[in-house]
């Protein structure tokens, strides 16, 4: 699993354990993690409660915040198109595009925050649009928005906020919803926000966290020196994540334009995603998966925009071959998921990265069975791979040459000589990446 990913499970794992607190994150017994959020942490640990301490739960969680976001999705398209029938047909199409980009297949795969913090981001602009287009509820609505980018926020921090620029780059979208009305609308989001915020770090646990949290996660980001040219790797990542899209969109230079109808409102939800995205250039760190929350927008606005291609097809191909192709589709679907799953299971116990470690780690697992510590040489302190996987899937840690633990097991580097393993030793394997002795 990506370090990431793996690093949410651990948390998740030891808050269900009773190892770690909300507000005092563990990822191994004797280090804190104070730059991880707890919100998506929270979440995984209650799956745990529900399915049990296994591996493959944090799939399961996965799973479940990607049809939530489709249906999310699917819904943001209901409401936006609610009075254009012959459109609201369309609600596939945001869907089947925002799955299109490979950044969504990796991000769910290694169960990352991100996906977590989309589902609130989304649910955010669901409720958003609502009222930008029916104007009701305005308090109820600015809370609402307000508590679901809270909770955003703490599941990954301040990239969700970006959703607080819709009111005014929606402003128009509606005969009802004018500037005054973008403007209030917007305070009240912020003045909600900044409520949820002071009471909940007004907590001393909270509190404490935060101060560790600004130290050593958003200090760190903003503050330390970096390449710059480091800091435009955010617009590659954006071109590869909307690759295919962008390239659907050269089709509609083909179309005549007499046979369309110009697509409106695109540019307000490509705009919002750009608000979700740029910013992340200003940090230090920079990741593509970064840019997972400003997805949603993008697929919207891309979908808009490639209407006139889908209306254009269907007027051009009979509707027996529409029905023909709907047909393959449904097939083809079917074949798909169901190698999928027969791949699953074949596969099941193979690894498709960190292979070597992995398998040496099967074996470690396999002489150990017995042990719940390891001792290690120093330089495994920062091998966070290792101490990951030796501890979500073998429940064994390691503790180094200093400390105080009793255990009869000595791991190395593989063929490297190790500085404090004692006189009385034996050598049980020699793996690809790791020697693994018994100590007498």
């Amino acid at each position: 699993m990506f370090v990431d990913g793996m690093t949410n499970a651990l948390l998740a794992e030891n808050l269900y354990l009773s190892n770690s607190a909300l507000w005092e994150p563990r990822i191994f017994v004797q280090a804190y993690s104070w730059g991880t959020l707890p919100v998506s942490v929270f979440l995984l640990s209650v799956f745990y409660k529900i399915f049990g301490d296994y591996f493959f739960v944090e799939r399961i969680y996965s799973l479940c915040c990607a049809l939530l976001q489709l249906g999310l999705i699917h819904w943001a398209w209901k409401i936006f198109f609610a009075e254009q029938k012959e459109t609201k047909k369309y609600s596939w199409f945001p869907c089947l595009l925002w799955l299109s980009s490979p950044l969504i297949g990796w991000s769910y795969s290694y169960n990352l925050m991100e996906n977590t913090m989309s589902l609130f981001v989304t649910a955010a602009i669901v409720v958003s649009l609502r009222y930008a287009l029916l104007t009701k509820n305005l308090f109820v609505v600015s809370f609402c928005v307000s508590l679901f980018l809270f909770l955003a926020f703490l599941t990954k921090g301040p990239v969700c906020l970006f959703v607080f620029a819709l009111p005014i780059l929606f402003v128009g979208v509606s005969d009802s919803f004018q500037w005054k009305k973008g403007v209030v609308f917007t305070l009240l989001q912020l003045l909600f926000f900044g409520f949820l915020f002071a009471f909940v770090f007004s907590f001393s646990a909270p509190q404490n966290f935060l101060h560790h949290y600004l130290e050593e996660q958003i200090n760190p980001s903003l503050l330390i020196p970096t390449n710059t040219h480091e800091r435009y790797s955010v617009l590659i990542g954006l071109l590869k994540s909307n690759a295919l899209v962008l390239l659907l969109c050269c089709f509609l230079f083909f179309i005549p334009k007499h046979k369309t109808q110009k697509p409106k409102n695109y540019w307000r939800f490509i705009l919002l995603g750009l608000c979700g995205s740029l910013p992340i250039m200003i940090s230090n760190k920079q990741s593509h998966f970064y840019l997972l929350p400003s997805t949603i927008p993008f697929s919207i606005g891309f979908a808009i925009y490639l209407l006139p291609l889908l209306e254009w097809l269907n007027e051009r191909v009979s509707q027996n071959i529409q029905l023909a192709f709907l047909m393959f589709f449904k097939f083809s679907s079917v074949v798909v998921v169901s190698v999928c799953i027969f791949l699953c299971v074949t596969k099941q116990g193979t690894f498709i990265r960190d292979n070597d470690l992995l398998n040496d780690l099967q074996q470690v697992n396999a002489i150990t069975r017995s042990e719940t510590i390891i001792r290690a040489e120093e330089s495994f302190t920062g091998d966070w791979y290792l101490r990951g996987y030796l501890l979500r899937l073998y429940h064994k840690r390691i503790c180094l040459p200093d400390e105080k633990t009793k255990t009869h097991f000595y791991i190395t580097h593989k063929n490297i000589e190790a500085e404090h393993l004692p006189s009385g030793h034996k050598k049980l394997m020699s793996g690809k990446t790791l020697d693994l002795y018994k100590i007498f």
